[in-house]
């Protein structure tokens, strides 16, 4: 699986390793880094700390996205269907994942909300991993809406 990250950010747990590590340590500034950092004033070494804050938490995106694929696998698995994962998209600017599937039918699109895989990941919410569930359904199976009366 071919995996993405649009836009940056960074977390705290990044942000303060990042300032934590000793300058020596931190990768050093490409020449544009190094230009812009002289066009806007800032200090060489806290655009060097932030972009290596960036960067450590790229890795940590790219494992979240690693880690919500698992359980959607073993749904195709466990339901039989003849898919996988070709690519995957985290937008960090719109919040949303996308995930691009090879189906026998062809090329099938998931989108979701990042929220639904936090809710998932962090907190366990059998709401969100019944949500996923569902648009794993509707968009994998042969499954029809379910309608109130």
């Amino acid at each position: 699986m071919e995996i993405t990250i649009i836009g940056n950010r960074s977390s705290t747990a990044s942000w303060l390793a990042a300032q934590q590590l000793p300058l020596s340590e931190i990768p050093p500034l490409t020449p544009e880094d190094r230009a812009e950092a002289e066009d806007t004033g800032a200090r060489e070494e806290d655009l060097a700390r932030a972009e290596y804050a960036i960067a450590l938490t790229g890795i940590e995106l790219s494992a979240k996205v690693r880690k919500i694929a698992k359980p959607m696998l073993r749904w195709v698995s466990d339901n039989q269907i003849a898919a996988e994962i070709r690519r995957a998209t985290l937008n960090t600017l719109e919040g949303k994942l996308r995930f691009e599937f090879d189906t026998a039918s062809g090329p099938t699109v998931i989108e979701m909300e990042e929220k639904l895989v936090d809710d998932i990941l962090m907190r366990g919410s059998r709401e969100a991993s019944e949500a996923l569930a569902r648009l794993l359904a509707f968009n994998l199976g042969d499954v029809k809406l379910a309608v109130s009366s």
